[in-house]
C-alpha cells in the first residue's frame, strides 16, 4: 500500500461530509492503465490520495487510497467492489447494489443510478438521478451525489452535479463500520464512477 500521509491534512470527524468532487488526477493509458490523484474538501485541502489500476479494455482492477486515518483497498471485478480497510475485509458491494459484510451476509443496499451523458453542440446532457441512498442495518444512513464526468468542453451542463459539490450527506449517527462503508462509497463514486474508463 502506498502512503502519502505527510502531504494530507488530518482526517477528522467532519472530513467525510467535507469531501467534494473537486479532485486532481493524472492518468496513464496503456495495457495497465493508471489513474492517480487527490480528493479535496471545499477549501481545496487534500484529504485522500488514491491510485486506481485496470488492465486491458475493461474496468476490472483495484483502487488503493489513504487518508491520515485509514488505508483502503477496493478490488473491482464486473462492477462488484470488495472493500478492505486497514488490512481488514469490510465486505462487498455487489453490482446489484446489495451490500454484504465480511461473512457475505446481506446488511444493506445502495443502488447506483444508471448514468449516460453526451455533449451536443457545447451542451452536456445527462440522464438518470443525481443522487442515491445508502441503507445499512435497516437505516437510511446517507445520501451520495452521483459523480460528474469531465465537462470542461461544455458551455451548458444539464442534470449534472458539479466539482465543488459535497459527495456525502449523513442522516444518522454512524457506527465505526458505517463510517468505513461511506468512505469506501465516496472513493468508488469519484475514482470509479467519475472515471469509468481511465484516460478516456
Amino acid at each position: 500500500m502506498f502512503k502519502y500521509r505527510g502531504k494530507l491534512v488530518p482526517w477528522s470527524d467532519s472530513s467525510l461530509e467535507e469531501l467534494t468532487f473537486n479532485i486532481s488526477t493524472y492518468a496513464i493509458r496503456s495495457f495497465t492503465s493508471v489513474l492517480s490523484g487527490k480528493m479535496y474538501d471545499g477549501e481545496g485541502r487534500p484529504l485522500i490520495k488514491f491510485r486506481r489500476e485496470s488492465r486491458g479494455m475493461n474496468t476490472n482492477g483495484h483502487i488503493q487510497a489513504n487518508s491520515t486515518d485509514f488505508d483502503v483497498r477496493i478490488n473491482i471485478r464486473d462492477d462488484n467492489f470488495g472493500v478492505i480497510i486497514n488490512g481488514q475485509p469490510l465486505g462487498i458491494i455487489q453490482s446489484t447494489g446489495v451490500i454484504l459484510n465480511a461473512k457475505r451476509s446481506p446488511i444493506g443496499s445502495a443502488v447506483h443510478p444508471p448514468k449516460f451523458s453526451a455533449n451536443i453542440a457545447g451542451v452536456k446532457l445527462r440522464s438518470g438521478d443525481t443522487q442515491f441512498s445508502v441503507n445499512l442495518y435497516n437505516r437510511k444512513i446517507a445520501t451520495l451525489r452521483v459523480s460528474p464526468t469531465d465537462s470542461t468542453s461544455a458551455n451548458v451542463v444539464i442534470n449534472e452535479n458539479f466539482p465543488g459539490d459535497r459527495i456525502v450527506k449523513v442522516h444518522e449517527t454512524l457506527s465505526e463500520e458505517e463510517h468505513k462503508w461511506l468512505v469506501a462509497f465516496a472513493i468508488i463514486e469519484v475514482v470509479y464512477h467519475g472515471h469509468w474508463i481511465i484516460g478516456r
